[in-house]
């Protein structure tokens, strides 16, 4: 009786070994569903037409726009992929800010998210949503910068 204690004690030991690591991967992970929420109010609630963005604050929004590429850089300097995505992606919204109207434009960065989540990973992604959709968020009142 005691050897098949003994062995139901060893297998529950491993099947806790195995699972632990998975919880803590599940526990770590940043949740892209809840972060996005914001994302999909911002552009749910999007209630006006997709009015042009001003010359002034298109100049006021790339000069943030290099801030968070700076930051991007320094916070990914080991990952070069990485970087190379940011500046695409950061490359592609200062272009798209001077043809599309600003739900327009929050829909463009808003898809960056789905992108640089399938090429890079979570992390990225999500830091993406901190830094660039609370500044479209941001761009009617625009007129220095923002970032901080």
């Amino acid at each position: 009786m005691d050897a098949r204690y003994g062995d139901r004690k060893r297998q529950v030991i491993v099947a806790l070994r195995d699972w632990l690591p998975a919880l803590a991967s599940e526990l770590t992970t940043p949740d892209l569903w809840a972060e996005s929420e914001g994302v999909f109010g911002i552009l749910g609630s999007e209630l006006r037409q997709n009015e042009p963005i001003a010359e002034a604050t298109r100049e006021a929004f790339g000069q943030d726009l290099d801030e968070i590429k700076e930051d991007f850089e320094s916070r990914y300097r080991e990952n070069r992929e990485a970087i190379i995505a940011i500046r695409r992606e950061i490359d592609q919204l200062r272009e798209a800010s001077k043809r599309l109207g600003l739900s327009d434009l929050k829909r463009f960065a808003a898809s960056a998210v789905v992108t640089l989540g399938v090429e890079h990973g979570s992390q990225l992604a999500s830091d993406w949503l901190v830094k660039v959709l609370p500044l479209l968020q941001r761009i009617p009142e625009l007129p220095a910068s923002i970032v901080t």
